[in-house]
C-alpha cells in the first residue's frame, strides 16, 4: 500500500501542473502580430509613436479567443508592416503629439492606402470594418468593442475550475491514504 501511495503522489506531482488551462493561449506565430503592433512607428523626424495599450490588449484578447493559421498571420503582419512603412515613408516634416494626430497629418492618398491595409488585415482575420469604424466578426458581433467601465478589457489568466477540483480531490485522497497508512503502521508496532 505504501508503494501505491508513493506512486499516486509522484503522478500527482508530475501531472497536476500540466492541467493548467491552455484555452486562450497565443501561438508563437500569432505573437508576431502583437510584436508588430508593439514595435510602434519611428518617423523620419525621430518621433516614436505606439498603439494604445487598449488597442494592443483588444488584439491580444482576439488572438486568445481565436486560432489563426501561419498563412493568415503572415498576411496580417504583412499588411501591418506595409501600413507602418507607408506612414514612415511619408512622415517627413510632420510633428505630432500622438499616433492619431500623426496619422491625420499624412496626405489623404496615404491615409487611404493605410486604411486599405487595415481592411485587408481585418478580412484575413475574418473581420469586417464598417464605414463608421466598427469592427465586426463573421457572426455580425462587434469584435473590438471600445473599452469602457461597463465593458472592461479582460485578460484571461489562471487555471480551470476542473483542474482546481482535481487538485483538491487528489490532495484529500492522499491525506486520507497517508493517515490510513500511519494508523496501520502504528497498530502493527
Amino acid at each position: 500500500m505504501k508503494k501505491i501511495v508513493s506512486i499516486v503522489f509522484a503522478l500527482l506531482v508530475v501531472f497536476l501542473p500540466i492541467t493548467a488551462n491552455a484555452a486562450g493561449a497565443i501561438s508563437a506565430d500569432e505573437q508576431r502580430i502583437l510584436d508588430s503592433l508593439n514595435s510602434g512607428i519611428t518617423t523620419k523626424e525621430g518621433q516614436r509613436f505606439f498603439f494604445s495599450a487598449t488597442d494592443i490588449q483588444q488584439a491580444e484578447n482576439d488572438l486568445k479567443a481565436n486560432e489563426y493559421s501561419a498563412a493568415t498571420v503572415n498576411t496580417v503582419v504583412g499588411h501591418i508592416e506595409a501600413a507602418k512603412q507607408l506612414a514612415v515613408d511619408n512622415s517627413a516634416g510632420i510633428q505630432a503629439t500622438s499616433l492619431e494626430n500623426f496619422l491625420k497629418q499624412l496626405p489623404k492618398n496615404v491615409q487611404t492606402q493605410i486604411r486599405n491595409h487595415v481592411l485587408e488585415a481585418s478580412r484575413a482575420l475574418g473581420l469586417s470594418v464598417s464605414s463608421n469604424g466598427n469592427i465586426t466578426n463573421s457572426a455580425g458581433k462587434k469584435a473590438f468593442v471600445p473599452t469602457t467601465s461597463s465593458n472592461p478589457v479582460i485578460k484571461t489568466t489562471g487555471i480551470s475550475l476542473t483542474s482546481a477540483v482535481m487538485t483538491i480531490a487528489s490532495l484529500v485522497t492522499l491525506t486520507v491514504a497517508t493517515g490510513f497508512m500511519s494508523k496501520r503502521k502504528g497498530a502493527s508496532c
